[in-house]
């Protein structure tokens, strides 16, 4: 897991800097939150976000949830920091940012505006008070089902009746709690120098092994080669990737290799052989194979389902 805060007035001109850090939490018992809106997107081949729209575009708080693809976001001119399935980005209003996606990579974003009110002062809570800006997860599913139903709500709102409206708006904000003490609890269990017997060390190399695996996807060959560039012995990697993720490294590299082939079969002419290759299998077989017992059918099956079928 990796983690960046933004700390304000790090020096003495005031200037933001990107480090390794906790920002306190938030007391939920003492805000409202607010849904403005919510909607997930796969963006288009060489989209991407300039600082003017998010100026222009970013007037209230902002929670990203990637599930897919890959890019980089880059903050307060601060080194940018890579995008792929599982981070979480926490926006607040007006900052400079802008965000790009990489060659070939399509990001998919859910993203949740929404607003942090004082419940009894009735403001927009401090900078000093707000979750960190970046969070690379290991643990993603519980997110983005969330994520994605609170999608969903949103989408029916406005065919509710006036009564309904107002239990999904409060529901939507008890979903967004949801999320974010989530967000803090793995923040909490990220900075722990020993949780279950795993070190920050180790948790450190496991988001290096996790970005390599995002990176390279398509030309991973050996998990015993990815081991020796991070300088552990195969089995001492496989076991410690296990502690901190709960499966193994081979099961880690398929499940993204899985979902790019579910992008590529849904968004894509490519036939089911050439997705095989473009996600890093040798032949059609063995892909086949693993795609119907990681998602129920086969690849062929599933390019033609509707899209609610295997959580695409």
């Amino acid at each position: 897991m990796t983690i960046y805060a933004e700390i304000a007035g790090a020096d003495p001109a005031g200037a933001s800097e990107a480090v390794c850090a906790r920002v306190p939490g938030m007391d939920f018992d003492l805000v409202d939150l607010r849904v403005n809106v919510a909607g997930r997107d796969v963006w288009p081949e060489g989209h991407h976000l300039p600082e003017e729209w998010f100026r222009r575009r970013l007037n209230d708080y902002d929670l990203w949830l990637i599930w897919q693809g890959s890019g980089f976001f880059q903050k307060n001119g601060a080194p940018p920091v890579p995008l792929h399935r599982g981070v979480r980005l926490f926006l607040q209003p007006g900052e400079p940012c802008r965000a790009w996606q990489s060659e070939g990579g399509q990001l998919g974003v859910i993203w949740i505006h929404f607003d942090i009110v004082h419940r009894t002062k009735g403001v927009r809570l401090a900078p000093d008070r707000l979750p960190v800006f970046f969070f690379d997860a290991t643990r993603t599913e519980f997110f983005e089902n969330l994520a994605n139903r609170m999608v969903h709500l949103w989408r029916e709102l406005p065919f509710l009746d006036a009564r309904l409206r107002d239990a999904g708006q409060r529901l939507l904000g008890l979903m967004l709690r949801t999320l974010l003490e989530g967000y803090e609890f793995d923040l909490a269990c990220a900075e722990t120098d020993d949780v279950a017997g795993v070190d920050r060390h180790h948790r450190q190399m496991v988001a290096q092994a996790l970005e390599e695996f995002h990176a390279r996807y398509q030309e991973i060959r050996s998990i015993s080669a990815v081991a020796a560039a991070l300088g552990y012995s195969p089995d001492h990697f496989c076991r410690i990737f296990t502690d901190v993720t709960g499966r193994t490294p081979r099961r880690a590299l398929m499940a993204i290799r899985i979902d790019r082939a579910k992008h590529l079969l849904r968004h894509s002419d490519l036939s089911v052989g050439a997705v095989a290759e473009a996600v890093g299998y040798g032949s059609i077989f063995p892909f086949s194979k693993r795609f119907k017992e990681e998602v129920g059918c086969s690849p062929s099956a599933f390019r033609v389902a509707p899209p609610c079928v295997g959580n695409d």
